[in-house]
């Protein structure tokens, strides 16, 4: 019979709560055709299995370490590709996993099947392995190397991160609700976790042998882990489509073309005229995809076009036509009616906190001071 104690409880109630959130990522991941949430559901699901042999043995209930002993129940080399995919699969809706990306895979691989081999053989067998074998040769090497997997798989989620934060800005009009900022948070987590299972595993291979209570701490801290990036990452989702592939930030500037002056002067005046004229920027959505399918041109054509003609990238390009377009309606009797939020949303903005960040950052004032500054009989709705 299960004993339920405050050990066993808090493992449990980290249990459920990834056995509840894989299953919603997964409906949702089927539903809007997601591989992000798949591959989130994978990672809490991966972390519902490392807290269940802890979990069990605090029920009374040790099957992990007697009828599955050395059953491959760790899934510390499949953690590090998880997390790095998933920020892949995030930033780039069109990722799909490809027969060259099955080499991440190998080393958890070897590790199942080289558990597989040995339990297949016999709890006798098991026994005399791990005590001849296992323990006193392999698994150190086994632990070093999921260290090395998860840092360096950690290292590449970092790296990735960062430029498509750079890319972000250079891509998109309205950043900042695709610019993933909370991810920041979401990596210090999941480096504090691994660091934290390393510390342990390591006291642990060099003879430091923790009691069962102990060692529930860092199960304790695990299932803190599931609840965050369930419900953090369950909320997440993305306003738009994102297309940023991972050759983009290893090529990103190899397809830039020097273009003459004559070619740059023409490709400005377009520039000019899509937004004077068609006023794309209106759109809160556009992307410069969008502007390069209307335009006809290479990605890096109209982007180097962009930053030369006007010294901006395009997310500053499109938002100094939206700011343009807000200060001629808020000073205009006609749009009096509207309150400054209203305004800026009919100037291609598409969020509040978007509008008051741009706006501040263009003009060093808030959009209420500019309106007093020019039109001071004015008493426009607050939008701050």
């Amino acid at each position: 019979m299960a004993n339920f104690n405050i050990y066993s409880v808090v493992l449990l109630l980290g249990v459920v709560q990834s056995v509840i959130y894989t299953t919603l990522l997964i409906v949702r991941g089927i539903r809007r055709r997601r591989l992000s949430d798949f591959l989130l559901g994978l990672l809490i699901f991966l972390a519902g299995i490392v807290l269940l042999p802890y979990m069990l043995g605090f029920m009374g209930i040790p099957v992990i370490w007697t009828t599955l002993l050395f059953f491959p129940t760790d899934p510390g080399l499949l953690l590090g590709p998880v997390v790095y995919f998933y920020l892949v699969s995030l930033t780039d809706n069109e990722f799909r996993f490809r027969k060259k990306h099955l080499w991440h895979l190998i080393p958890f691989l070897l590790f199942v099947i080289y558990r597989l081999i040995v339990f297949f053989q016999g709890k006798a067998f098991v026994q005399i392995w791990m005590e001849e074998v296992d323990i006193p040769f392999v698994r150190l090497y086994v632990e070093i190397a999921t260290l090395a997997s998860n840092y360096f798989y950690l290292f590449l989620t970092i790296k990735h991160y960062n430029h498509y934060r750079k890319w972000v800005e250079t891509a998109y009009s309205n950043p900042d609700e695709i610019s993933f900022s909370w991810y920041k948070n979401y990596l210090v987590l999941i480096a504090v976790v691994f660091t934290c299972s390393w510390v342990f595993s390591l006291l642990y291979t060099f003879g430091i042998r923790l009691t069962f209570t102990q060692n529930w701490w860092e199960y304790v801290f695990v299932t803190i882990t599931i609840y965050i990036l369930s419900i953090r990452g369950f909320q997440e989702m993305s306003p738009v489509l994102i297309h940023f592939p991972v050759k983009q930030e290893e090529n990103n500037d190899s397809a830039a073309t020097d273009m003459q002056d004559r070619e740059l002067i023409a490709l400005v005046d377009r520039l000019k005229h899509i937004m004077d004229e068609e006023k794309m920027y209106l759109n809160p959505d556009l992307c410069l995809r969008d502007v390069v399918l209307r335009l006809g041109l290479p990605t890096s054509v109209v982007s180097q076009a962009i930053n030369m003609g006007f010294g901006k990238n395009f997310s500053q390009f499109v938002n100094h036509y939206r700011i343009a377009a807000f200060k001629r309606k808020a000073t205009d009797p006609l749009y009096r009616h509207l309150s400054l939020l209203a305004i800026a949303m009919d100037s291609g903005f598409n969020s509040k906190a978007t509008f008051n960040r741009v706006f501040r950052q263009a003009t060093g004032l808030s959009p209420r001071d500019f309106l007093s500054n020019h039109n001071p009989g004015a008493n426009p709705s607050e939008v701050e």
